[in-house]
């Protein structure tokens, strides 16, 4: 079912860029990101999952919430831990998606308790259906979740050790890990007591945040700040020449998406009503996000993934090579990955614009020309 669905949004985007080069028009790409019927909404994919775990004849949304009632009872997890009732009914019933935070995270893992998931099953739980990375290594509880996960642990344990761990009188060294590292480090323990002390020991890196995606953000902002400059000598920008010694965070924004982001009254912030669906313009990167010093995790993987594509597709285009979006899907998942943030995925719409820009033969002018229909 789930490869069924990707492979057709995959097809989807060599069919929509036929017709772009037939008659140079993205109504038809912008109409498809809109249109109900090419996303499934949360509550869909939800529906689905849960079905196919506990291998139910259907996806009648009221026997999933039956179904997965006496299976929380099963495996020791109120279902008050995952959702309410009018809140399940929410999610299931009427397509209504849960506000990204910490309280619906909490509410993904007691999901994955309930469902027996492995930690894959769990990653695919985040990645697809609730389109979030899964585990926070600099979260404690988190850690233990995974933790427990890995090791069969029951929802008692896991509450249990979050409730040691949160007593734990903790060491707050200066030694800053990567997030890999405690990864690496987290999936080496099998005994309680190991994990417990490595929280001890290491109070400080679970008060830091986003280590790997601040230096990814930073790294990016200044390649694509060198090659705006290029871009505005290459192509004699003469109007921002006189920017191209300290080049604006505006600036580097309306070069990236050719978009005019200064109005009378200062910068306009252009997404919060772009003719897009709402996985797409929540947290789509503004130009205030390039000077911000703390941002989300969807706000780093999201301004990450614009920030890279501009650098990809413009040297491919300034050096006029077949960039390639196979090229360009494994360097993005690479990065991502080392960040600890899902790969891109075709079911995601903000993923997907990205891999319709990519597969084009100027992927820089595509993008840009799809922000500029969408914000006419």
């Amino acid at each position: 079912m789930e490869y069924t669905y990707t492979s057709n949004l995959e097809n989807e985007i060599w069919i929509m860029a036929e017709e772009l080069d037939e008659n140079d028009d993205c109504e038809s790409v912008i109409d498809f990101l809109n249109s109900k019927g090419s996303f499934q909404p949360f509550g869909a994919r939800l529906a689905a999952f849960i079905s196919q775990k506990l291998s139910l004849p259907s996806t009648d949304r009221k026997t999933i919430i039956a179904a997965l009632s006496e299976q929380c009872k099963k495996k020791g997890v109120p279902l008050s831990e995952i959702a309410s009732d009018g809140t399940l009914r929410n999610w299931l019933e009427k397509d209504k998606r849960p506000k990204k935070g910490i309280a619906s995270r909490h509410s993904m893992f007691a999901l994955a308790f309930a469902l027996n998931l492995s930690v894959d099953e769990t990653k695919d739980l985040f990645h697809k259906i609730y389109l979030d990375r899964a585990f926070n290594y600099r979260d404690e509880k988190e850690v233990i979740y995974y933790f427990c996960l890995k090791n069969n642990k029951s929802w008692t344990d896991t509450v249990r050790l979050i409730a040691k761990g949160d007593g734990l009188s903790k060491d707050y060294s200066d030694h800053t890990q990567y997030t890999q590292a405690i990864s690496s480090s987290v999936d080496s323990f099998q005994a309680e007591q190991d994990l417990l002390e490595y929280i001890r020991q290491n109070g400080h890196n679970f008060e830091k945040t986003s280590v790997t995606a601040s230096k990814m953000f930073n790294r990016y902002l200044t390649e694509a700040k060198n090659w705006a400059k290029d871009e505005i000598c290459q192509y004699n920008l003469d109007h921002q020449n006189k920017w191209i010694n300290n080049l604006s965070n505006n600036t580097l924004y309306e070069i990236i998406t050719g978009l005019n982001i200064t109005g009378k009254k200062g910068t306009k912030t252009v997404f919060s009503n772009a003719n897009l669906p709402k996985e797409i313009k929540t947290r789509f990167p503004e130009a205030a996000t390039f000077g911000e010093k703390d941002l989300t995790s969807e706000e780093y993987r999201k301004t990450i993934i614009l920030l890279f594509s501009y650098c990809f597709w413009y040297q491919i285009q300034r050096e006029e090579i077949d960039g390639g979006i196979d090229d360009y899907t494994d360097e993005l998942n690479n990065i991502l990955f080392d960040c600890n943030y899902s790969g891109l995925y075709y079911g995601n719409p903000f993923d997907w614009l990205f891999l319709f820009c990519a597969q084009s033969e100027q992927p820089l002018d595509t993008f840009r020309e799809l922000l500029a229909e969408v914000l006419a």
